[in-house]
């Protein structure tokens, strides 16, 4: 049986924050980088990611308006998406609370942003 290896995509704008989390990911697949909503509609529409790091802020189409185009044209994309997001802000919150989604405040350690990738990455291997 071949292996494939996996796909992550990270949609940030903050250059720095995203070439970090394309170290901090790099045994778990292959990562790919973002630089917002629009762009990374994009990419899903031309290739499969297993799991999608997603910031909330961001110029161009934020983490929120990418998070409803993207589900209204790849609905089984939901489970795949982490928010890695600093705006912790009620607002988000509420949104995250209302569609049952991950996310990880970005002051919190990578490595609880990591054990959601492999949580995602797991579920969907088997």
């Amino acid at each position: 049986m071949e292996y494939v290896r996996r796909r992550i995509l990270v949609v940030d704008d903050e250059e720095m924050i995203a070439q970090t989390l394309r170290i901090a990911l790099a045994d778990e697949g292959d990562v790919e980088c973002a630089g917002n909503g629009r762009e990374a509609i994009k990419k899903v529409a031309e290739a499969f990611y297993d799991v999608l790091v997603v910031d909330m802020n961001m110029p161009v189409m934020s983490g929120m308006e990418f998070y409803k185009d993207a589900v209204k044209t790849f609905p089984e994309i939901r489970d795949r998406i982490i928010f890695f997001t600093g705006a912790c802000e009620e607002r988000c919150l509420s949104f995250f609370r209302e569609n049952n989604l991950r996310y990880v405040a970005k002051s919190s350690e990578l490595k609880e942003l990591k054990d959601f990738v492999k949580e995602i990455l797991d579920r969907n291997n088997g």
